[in-house]
């Protein structure tokens, strides 16, 4: 083990660009989930060590040849000479406890490794979303980073399913094969020879395997890359009546993708095939040889079933550890995409000016085309710092647009925005965004705890945490869960009703206290009654700061101090 465990250490050195960053500090849960793992094999070989006890145990109370117990039974039954009837009570109880042992142990090395994942992905997914914040949306970027959550889930499968059944397998085999040396070395040499050889054809299989699947994901990347820029230019296509052109355009590269598949899928099939010849040879010459010794007389009945037990799980092992280091290595893949699309330079400095604690907001002729169609025109807006100012806009009038100007995600065709009095630009990204609290119409919930969702994985101040949650009234709903505000979330949410998601939302936003509080109809999911009561307490804290409320109704508009209708892209007078 310990010697895996030094390999694991080389490992991590040589990816430290992206494995060691992200999973270095969660190394104690590795730790302990592959010392369970190696106990687990342990009880695990013992069971097929009691079933041999018993069975020669039988035969040496029927009048056969005197078994050879060994040191085991001696501890169990102290020297004593038991009869039948002890013998199968021992056994029967040693069997049971071993194998509760044996499934506590990995149940428990399965929590460890799936603790230690999760905060590893989690740190992961954290970097990424701030890279991608900083990002702009060009086609080289899609095509690199076209499945960003995929990508996430396979460095996250690396620490919790490949690798710990690599060790899980590769416990079984050097163990297994250690204690049939021991029982008979002539017979572990006979059989055991296989394993190496098993080893050399997997390896070779799997080079080609992974080669395959590298090839696959870029040609897939390439196919979505091509599939949005068709989708992007369809009123072009449609207009000039380019569909046959289009059509053929991405067949193309799906064939491409299609026959890589079917290569690769052919490859996994000559892979398996080959490793279940050789395990089944293996097996068969574990059978032979120690059929062969036992019928000379050289061991017992029960090692004769040990024998063939310890083959089974040895050449089950092998198969299993090919697989799980083809999974490993192809999951690399994404990893290293990720650490390269972390190590990609951005177009932004962020050494610029930091944004003041407090600051007016001003747009001054504002303009913005959005595919060819005008949202704002002449926008002019002067918002004084601790002002509460609700925009009241039509349904597709620009709400997110303007939310995303005033965020930087989105450039305006003309006129600037003024913070402070000064150019949005001279601040950096990272100083203007954390000028804000953004609650938008539909709420990113991410996977992990209510608390998680609320803090965004930052330090957590529990006293404002409760406060936040009982002034978005999520009291009742937490109370329901079992594990209270820790209630797991599953991604986007789909286990919670869209209110609720939308509370969270509005509690991250207070729960961040930026000074400026940008809320795009983040209400209309409620009836008005609630509507009315959740904005008076949202209102209420923060009094003394701004608030943006954009929304298309009226009624809660007038909740705030000032209200500025904006129609067909401009304040109307």
């Amino acid at each position: 083990m310990f010697l895996y465990l030094f390999c694991d250490k080389i490992y991590l050195m040589k990816k430290k660009n992206i494995f060691n960053n992200f999973s270095q500090k969660n190394r104690k849960f590795v730790l302990g989930g592959h010392t369970l793992t190696f106990l687990g094999v342990l009880f695990l070989l013992v069971l097929p060590q009691i079933t041999q006890l018993f069975i020669d145990s039988v035969y040496s109370s029927s009048g056969t040849k005197e078994a050879n117990f060994g040191v085991l039974w001696g501890l169990l039954t102290n020297g004593q000479v038991l009869d039948l009837g002890q013998i199968v009570l021992w056994l029967s109880i040693s069997f049971v406890l071993v194998a509760i042992l044996k499934n506590v142990c990995t149940f428990f090395a399965s929590q460890c490794y799936f603790l230690g994942a999760s905060r590893s992905r989690s740190a992961l997914r954290r970097a990424c979303f701030k890279k991608l914040s900083f990002m702009d949306n060009s086609a080289n970027i899609k095509q690199t980073f076209f499945n960003f959550t995929s990508d996430v889930t396979d460095f996250a499968d690396i620490f919790y399913r490949h690798r710990p059944k690599m060790f899980d397998t590769l416990s079984k085999i050097v163990v297994a094969s250690l204690l049939c040396f021991l029982i008979d070395t002539q017979i572990a040499l006979g059989f055991l020879i296989l394993v190496p050889i098993m080893f050399l054809v997997g390896f070779a299989l799997e080079r080609k395997l992974v080669e395959k699947y590298s090839e696959a994901r870029n040609r897939k990347s390439i196919m979505f890359g091509s599939s949005e820029d068709l989708i992007e230019n369809i009123k072009e296509i449609k207009t000039f009546g380019a569909e046959d052109w289009a059509i053929e355009k991405y067949n193309t590269f799906n064939k491409s993708h299609t026959k890589t598949i079917m290569d690769a899928g052919s490859l996994v099939q000559k892979h398996k095939f080959w490793l279940g010849v050789m395990r089944g040879l293996g097996i068969f010459m574990a059978a032979s040889l120690s059929a062969f010794a036992c019928f000379k007389g050289l061991i017992s009945v029960g090692y004769f079933v040990l024998f063939i037990t310890y083959a089974v799980i040895i050449f089950d092992a092998c198969s299993a550890f090919m697989t799980s280091f083809y999974d490993c290595k192809v999951s690399s893949i994404s990893a290293k995409r990720l650490g390269k699309f972390l190590d990609t330079p951005t177009k932004i400095q962020d050494n610029l000016a930091p944004l003041p604690p407090k600051f007016d907001i001003d747009l001054k002729n504002i303009g913005l085309l959005s595919s060819g169609q005008e949202v704002f025109k002449n926008l002019n807006l002067n918002i004084k710092y601790g002002t509460h100012l609700a925009l009241l806009m039509g349904d597709n009038q620009g709400k997110t647009s303007l939310a995303r100007m005033l965020l930087k995600f989105l450039p305006n065709t003309s006129g600037e925005i003024l913070f402070a009095g000064n150019p949005q630009e001279i601040y950096s990204i990272s100083s203007l965004r954390k000028g804000f609290s953004y609650v938008p119409q539909e709420p990113a919930i991410f996977e992990g705890t209510i608390t998680d969702n609320i803090t965004m994985f930052e330090k957590i101040d529990d006293k404002k945490l409760k406060k936040v949650i009982k002034i978005c009234g999520l009291e009742n709903i937490i109370n329901t869960f079992k594990h209270k505000e820790n209630h797991f979330l599953v991604e986007s949410g789909k286990n919670l009703p869209s209110q609720i998601r939308q509370k969270i939302a509005i509690a991250r936003a207070l729960y961040r206290g930026a000074p400026v509080l940008l809320i795009d109809s983040a209400f209309n999911k409620f009836d008005i009654e609630e509507a009315n009561e959740l904005l008076d307490a949202v209102l209420k804290e923060y009094k003394g700061k701004t608030v943006i409320y954009l929304t298309e109704e009226p009624l809660l508009a007038q909740k705030l101090k000032k209200v500025v209708h904006i129609e067909n892209g401009s304040e109307k007078k």
